[in-house]
């Protein structure tokens, strides 16, 4: 049994439920190997969403930063295929990373 949000418990199951999600932003360059054993710990219970954000300094074109967001989705796509976790990942080019990270998070409503 679950507990709902006003306090009762409920007999439906979790996985009938929209499984939520944890956010794990990647970044290029960065200790991504500990991420993905989080990851991978994280993912016993839920759906872990990687999202994948590549600075580009202002005055840039954001176009420069495309080989760098390739590249980090084939890092993502080959941990996910090595450790076996439930993922998915979004990739994204900003200035603003920060900015970015609070987009997706209004955007994915089913984020913890």
């Amino acid at each position: 049994m679950n507990q709902t949000e006003t306090g009762e418990l409920s007999h439906k199951p979790i996985h009938k439920r929209r499984p939520a999600k944890v956010l794990i932003p990647i970044m290029p360059d960065s200790d991504n190997e500990t991420l993905f054993k989080l990851a991978l710990w994280i993912s016993q219970e839920m759906p872990v969403l990687f999202l994948g954000i590549v600075p580009v300094p202002e005055g840039q074109s954001l176009s420069t930063g495309t080989g760098k967001a390739r590249a980090l989705r084939q890092l993502i796509n080959e941990a996910v295929d090595r450790i076996v976790l439930r993922a998915k990942a979004r990739i994204r080019v900003s200035y603003n990373p920060w900015d970015e990270i609070r987009v997706v998070l209004a955007r994915e409503r089913s984020i913890n």
